[in-house]
């Protein structure tokens, strides 16, 4: 399997292919340090996609009920 990586317009980086649902992994520039986060919802459109970071990965882990941080980003 190929890992692909992207990088978003405010400089972050992601692994893998994004699909809704996925959890996917994303690189911030200013600390360099990689957070896990799933993808919520895609708009292929606008380029842009949301994504969910869970304050843990424990099974059962829910971006509509568990705490977290959603972020919506702009895709190159």
């Amino acid at each position: 399997m190929t890992t692909r990586m992207r990088t978003t317009t405010d400089g972050k980086t992601m692994t893998t292919k994004m699909r809704v649902g996925k959890y996917i992994s994303v690189q911030w520039p200013e600390t360099r340090v990689w957070y896990d986060a799933k993808v919520l919802s895609i708009d292929a459109k606008a380029r842009t996609a949301k994504i969910w970071y869970p304050d843990s990965l424990e099974d059962g882990a829910d971006a509509t009920n568990d705490a977290g941080e959603t972020e919506n980003i702009n895709l190159e």
